[in-house]
Formats: C-alpha cells, sequence, structure tokens
C-alpha cells in the first residue's frame, strides 16, 4: 500500500487494531471495526507493544484512525494518554461524528497527554498539522 507516495514500510497487529509504519515517519493505527467494545488494558498492552515494535525504539508522529469508535471507559483513556509518549511526538486522531470530537476532547482535557494531541474529521489535515509538529 501507498500513500501519497509513501510506502508501508513496517506494519504489527495489536490488541484491538493494526500499526503501520510510513517511510516519510508518519505512525498509522488503525481500529478494527468492533474491537472497541470488549477491549481490556491487556489489548491494549498489545496495542502499545505493536506500536513500539514498528518504530523500532523510535517516537514520531502519530495518526490514529478511530472513526469506528463507539465506547472507550475512563481507565482505558488514562492508560492510553499515559503510554502515547513512548511511541509518539505529536498525535491525531480521526474522529467521525461531532459526538465523538466532544468525548475526545473530554478526553484530552481530562487526562492531558504529555504530547501535543488534536481531533480531525479530515486525514489530510490531520497529517499536515502532525507533519508541522515534527519540525
Amino acid at each position: 500500500m501507498i500513500r501519497n507516495g509513501f510506502p508501508i514500510i513496517s506494519t504489527a497487529q495489536g490488541g484491538t487494531g493494526t500499526f503501520s509504519k510510513w517511510s516519510d515517519g508518519l505512525l498509522l493505527y488503525e481500529l478494527e471495526a468492533g474491537n472497541d467494545v470488549h477491549t481490556t488494558i491487556s489489548d491494549l498492552e498489545k496495542d502499545v507493544s505493536a506500536a513500539k515494535s514498528v518504530q523500532n525504539g523510535e517516537r514520531s508522529i502519530f495518526l490514529s484512525d478511530i472513526r469506528q469508535l463507539r465506547h472507550l471507559s475512563r481507565d482505558k483513556q488514562q492508560f492510553i494518554s499515559k503510554q502515547m509518549p513512548g511511541f509518539s511526538t505529536a498525535a491525531a486522531a480521526l474522529v467521525a461524528s461531532p459526538l465523538s470530537r466532544i468525548v475526545m476532547n473530554g478526553f484530552i482535557l481530562l487526562f492531558r497527554p504529555d504530547i501535543p494531541t488534536r481531533l480531525f474529521d479530515d486525514p489530510e489535515k490531520a497529517i499536515e498539522w502532525l507533519k508541522k509538529q515534527a519540525t
């Protein structure tokens, strides 16, 4: 697969979705449909391991496609916010609806990730913002 001329250089399956490292440095997470409802901390630990494995010990910009996300409990949100700085320098999440945006903005305000984090509905705008964070 190629995204705007950049091929995938590495992929790993996590507990809830797939992580892909692109040749331009972007780390992409794609939630698999239905994997959010019964997600456990163990699933999220597998996600973190997958993210770190495709990064080869590096940190980079991170795009999380969670447009299919329906629910994520507070303890799991807190776990994610603490783990993201271990594999990313900035994070953008793709959301599908105004309600998702409200919920995820609450997550950002409540848990204040240690890295720049923003929500988008347009993947290209998210990537553009992430690229600015990388410089």
